[in-house]
């Protein structure tokens, strides 16, 4: 992929430039930024909803960060490890569960009632009808999750709640633009979720250990 590359050729009227108060290190976090913006968006969050958010990765994590930022009341996170906790409360949640058997019953405890939106950040299998079970009346879910695998659930569920089930996928420009200036503005620093800095000469062997069991949640590349 060219973003693996030292050097990259492409057309000028796709290069931004950033303010002089960002770093190169801040541009790298525009891109996840942005998709999890544009994913906010689409839910349409409305001052003090109450916003269920699956998964702990990045996009995951900046969707809570955008959910605060754009007014919802209570937020939940919810994954399958608490090793993502502290990020995920730093980054806005006021809750984290982990999944397990009585996952339904603290969600709603937590938030004062059934998540009015859900994020579905993982693309998993099993993760959309989770997302369903979770919501409540007219509930807005939105998948940023990008399974490639097929992923079932049980369409009368969803139709007796009357839920509204959201794909989104990229952002715009405008979206990358404003982010450009008005990161590190909000109520947390987006570079909190930054484990590691490696060189470039070190991204074979990190890519290996990202494919199994690891501790990392963003890893970024540098070239000098």
């Amino acid at each position: 992929m060219a973003g693996f590359a030292e050097y990259v050729r492409f057309p000028a009227n796709l290069a931004t430039r950033l303010p002089a108060t960002l770093s190169m290190k801040d541009g790298a976090l525009i891109e996840p930024l942005a998709i999890s913006l544009y994913g906010a968006k689409l839910a349409r969050i409305q001052p003090g909803d109450r916003v269920l958010v699956l998964g702990g990765g990045t996009v995951a994590l900046y969707a809570i960060y955008w959910a605060k930022r754009l007014g919802a009341g209570r937020i939940v996170a919810m994954s399958r490890s608490a090793r993502r906790r502290d990020l995920s409360l730093a980054m806005g949640a006021d809750t984290f569960i982990t999944y397990g058997q009585d996952e339904l019953k603290q969600v709603t405890e937590s938030l004062g009632g059934l998540p009015q939106v859900v994020f579905e950040a993982v693309g998993a299998e099993g993760m959309l009808s989770k997302a369903v079970q979770h919501a409540g009346q007219f509930g807005r879910i939105v998948s940023l999750g990008f399974c490639t695998t097929p992923d079932s659930l049980i369409p009368a569920i969803g139709s007796y709640k009357c839920v509204s089930i959201q794909f989104a996928v990229g952002y715009s420009m405008t979206d990358f633009l404003y982010i450009a200036d008005q990161m590190d503005k909000g109520h947390a620093d987006p570079k909190a979720i930054i484990t590691r800095e490696i060189p470039l000469a070190e991204l074979p062997a990190m890519m290996s250990t990202l494919r199994g069991p690891n501790d990392e949640t963003k890893v970024q590349v540098h070239f000098c």
